[in-house]
């Protein structure tokens, strides 16, 4: 049986003189054309290995041991998303931050410009209201998920709401404390601003205008069993931050709260369930939907730091 030919490890060359070999590996001036992607340099060992054994073989890259594949999988899939939140955030140095502190900066420029009446005119109809809530529950594309502050577990059917430590809530008791904090930090001061300006204008279109707008408001707090803001609120207090004096004339000849209260109480009256369950059904939709986009980038940045921080990877593997 014929002996296997001295082979180049860089460029492939072939002969069975074992001078000739030593000639091309150690006496050539220019080293020779690489090949083989993988040798970048001939190193002595590699030389020495060729002229004892005609043929080095290059080592083909080591598989990661299907344990390590094993241990992230079964961390991702097997431990809640509080634990797995904790974890990210310590190795990556995040705080997280709460998600009334969330509201109150994504929405604080349009309910400071409302409080001060800066606009001629603001409408959130229902589909604007569910964008508030879509933005309340989504992730920043430029954050490191520190506002991931709101979470719907389908397993267990709890929603997750991060104020300082993680509270779990049924789902419609978790929303309506979502839509209570939205009230708080923006869309009390939205209301306030359709009850000035209703009483302001009187039966102009303007008037009619921002009634048909409060309607729709209240359709929607009512899904939740919300009460309005101006409840118990006297004519000085929705108009306090006023100086136009139309205002404080019109209130100090009106039942300003209870007007709108039974306009609030009509609406709650003659509301159907249907209409109810479709918004609240629609609600769950985005908080879900956003959960899950929310999940998998933790999951997919989770998988990415442990690849890549070997202290990660040792508390992963030790705490499972």
């Amino acid at each position: 049986m014929a002996r296997q030919a001295y082979t180049c490890a860089r460029c492939g060359y072939k002969t069975h003189i074992k001078s000739s070999m030593y000639n091309h590996l150690y006496r050539v001036k220019k080293p020779c054309p690489s090949c083989k992607e993988t040798i970048v340099e001939l190193t002595d060992a590699i030389k020495d290995f060729i002229m004892t054994n005609r043929v080095y073989h290059i080592p083909k890259p080591k598989k990661e041991p299907k344990i390590i594949n094993n241990i992230i999988n079964n961390y991702i899939m097997n431990t809640d998303f509080i634990e797995k939140m904790k974890h990210y955030a310590k190795h990556k140095n995040i705080t997280l931050c709460s998600f009334d502190d969330k509201i109150g900066d994504a929405f604080s420029n349009n309910a400071k410009r409302l409080e001060n009446n800066d606009f001629t005119h603001f409408e959130l109809d229902h589909d604007d209201m569910m964008s508030t809530i879509n933005i309340s529950s989504s992730v920043d594309t430029s954050s490191d998920l520190g506002d991931f502050n709101i979470y719907h577990d389908k397993k267990t059917n709890k929603i997750f709401i991060h104020e300082g430590t993680w509270d779990e809530m049924e789902p419609f008791d978790g929303i309506k404390r979502i839509i209570q904090n939205i009230q708080s930090y923006y869309w009390n001061q939205y209301e306030l601003f359709l009850l000035r300006n209703i009483i302001k204008h009187g039966e102009s279109i303007m008037s009619i205008q921002c009634i048909e707008l409060l309607s729709k408001y209240y359709e929607f707090i009512l899904c939740y069993d919300l009460p309005p803001c101006c409840l118990g609120l006297n004519k000085n207090e929705i108009v306090y931050n006023s100086e136009d004096e139309m205002y404080h004339r019109v209130c100090n000849n009106t039942d300003t709260s209870q007007r709108f209260e039974r306009q609030y109480n009509k609406l709650k009256t003659n509301q159907k369930k249907s209409e109810t369950n479709a918004i609240r059904n629609k609600v769950l939709a985005i908080i879900t939907d956003n959960s899950k986009k929310n999940i998998a980038r933790l999951n997919s940045s989770i998988t990415e730091l442990f690849s890549m921080d070997e202290t990660f990877k040792r508390d992963i593997s030790t705490a499972r």
